[in-house]
């Protein structure tokens, strides 16, 4: 469907326009109207306005609690469409929001940048190291605030793990945990290492009880 707008008078352009068919069968679809309603990019716009939301029970905020958890895209729609059978949101406004989001969190910082400011606001423990030739980061360590007194009473068990997985920044996880007499898990620090052959090497090294306030 094509349309324009054109002025009712051709003579008196200052006065009263109507949108009208261009013509040449424009008028006419070549489908059949749809009965769903997220097909249409205007009423998913409308729809998409509760994502800008600054209300605490907003589309906006479960979309940012989900996605600083980790959550894909496709289960934050499976999680929106179980809430709301009927929402017009498809899973690109979920993405564009989580963009949105992130450039808000970024502002004008690198990645890493950011997270060393959330690091330093939340008074987490860490330690780091850069490549002298380069000041690409090397290595991270860092730890909960509440992290040393818990570990102060639970330090009969440390397990050490690192994830095979990487990231874009070529860092494995490192994943340093204690368990206490209850059965659970005391999340002691985490670290992101250069590789897999120098994790236990740098474990040794910086993951101490000392560095962690024990």
């Amino acid at each position: 469907m094509r349309i324009s707008l054109r002025a009712i008078n051709k003579n008196a352009p200052a006065g009263e326009w109507a949108i009208v068919h261009t013509g040449n069968g424009s008028a006419v679809h070549n489908h059949k109207p749809s009965v769903v309603g997220r097909v249409h990019a205007a009423h998913r716009s409308r729809a998409a306005q509760d994502i800008i939301a600054t209300s605490e029970r907003s589309v906006h905020c479960i979309i940012e609690a989900q996605s600083a958890a980790g959550v894909p895209v496709a289960n934050i729609y499976a999680t929106m469409l179980n809430q709301d059978p009927n929402t017009l949101i498809v899973p690109k406004d979920i993405a564009n929001a989580k963009d949105s989001a992130r450039c808000r969190v970024l502002a004008s910082a690198t990645p890493i940048e950011a997270l060393f400011n959330q690091l330093n606001q939340d008074k987490f423990f860490y330690r780091y190291t850069t490549y002298l030739e380069t000041q690409r980061l090397k290595y991270l360590l860092w730890a909960h605030p509440a992290t040393a007194s818990l570990y102060k009473v639970n330090s009969d068990i440390l397990v050490m793990d690192c994830t095979y997985k990487t990231n874009k920044f070529d860092l494995p996880l490192l994943n340093v945990i204690s368990l206490t007499g209850m059965d659970t898990v005391i999340r002691v620090c985490q670290a992101w290492l250069p590789g897999e052959e120098t994790r236990l090497h740098l474990a040794s090294e910086h993951v101490t009880a000392t560095d962690i306030g024990v």
